[in-house]
């Protein structure tokens, strides 16, 4: 819909993203990387965990991933990080944050990571991806007219031409 609206490209910042459910976010980022199979969890005994985007929904599903031909958006996304990503924010940076809930004797509830996650090709990270622009975040400029937004916009601008 932007596009036909003149949209050239996409600045999805992700800064304060602190974590929480990573299905909205995905869902709302859906159209930016086109349907189908966009990543997995792959588990240290090598279990895959395959996540979607589909008509606005994302969601996961084993063992047999619902695949399409994929059509990621053709038009260049400029994603802002920083070190306070944390849990689901850390999904776009390669982290490794597959959390298990597990129930201890005493009723008590234990959180573990334990899978790294993989792009829509099945590659593995499993260290963090290394940003193509590495700018430091002057957190007193957040929000305000000369932010790290501007600097997206100037390297989609120099992409798109």
């Amino acid at each position: 819909m932007l596009p036909a609206q003149g949209a050239r490209g996409w600045v999805v910042d992700l800064r304060v993203n602190i974590g929480g459910t990573m299905w909205p976010m995905i869902a709302g980022a859906g159209p930016l990387m086109g349907a189908g199979l966009l990543g997995r969890f792959v588990n240290a005994a090598g279990s895959e965990t395959c996540w979607f985007y589909r008509d606005r929904v994302a969601a996961y599903q084993e063992p047999q991933p619902f695949m399409t031909a994929v059509d990621p958006a053709s038009t260049p996304v400029a994603v802002q990080t920083s070190s306070l990503i944390g849990s689901s924010g850390e999904t776009t940076t390669g982290e490794v944050t597959g959390g298990v809930m597990h129930d201890l004797e005493d009723g008590a509830i234990l959180g573990i990571a334990e899978s790294a996650s993989a792009d829509r090709t099945g590659c593995v990270y499993a260290e963090a991806i290394a940003p193509d622009e590495p700018l430091s975040v002057d957190w007193r400029r957040y929000g305000q007219a000369d932010d790290l937004v501007i600097a997206a916009v100037a390297w989609l601008k120099s992409v798109i031409g």
